[in-house]
């Protein structure tokens, strides 16, 4: 009986270790599903982001357009208005911001 927890722990560290890398930015472990969207603009400058944006559960959120700020600049590199993407995003204050995303291929 004593074994059957270190078996399970085993086998969710083999099932992690198989899952493939994210292309930009990946939640941390635990964080809640990712939204989609379409990205209508990009500004650098300002860490910010115009989508057009499907619900996004995490924040009790409907599906709409807004701006998001982004947690890190990086995360704007190579991203062009009409990328689709899946993101994360959580409510600091008043300001909605994405912590994560990937470009949908």
């Amino acid at each position: 009986m004593k074994f059957v927890p270190v078996l399970t722990l085993l086998a969710a560290i083999v099932v992690a270790q198989a899952q493939p890398p994210i292309a930009m930015a990946a939640p941390a472990a635990g964080a809640p599903a990712m939204a989609t969207g379409e990205v209508l603009k990009v500004y650098k400058k300002e860490k910010r982001l115009l989508l057009k944006h499907g619900p996004i559960k995490s924040i009790q959120m409907d599906a709409m357009t807004m701006e998001f700020s982004v947690a890190d600049r990086t995360l704007l590199n190579g991203l062009k208005p009409g990328d689709k993407i899946r993101f994360a995003a959580r409510r600091v204050g008043d300001d909605y911001r994405v912590t994560a995303l990937e470009v949908m291929k």
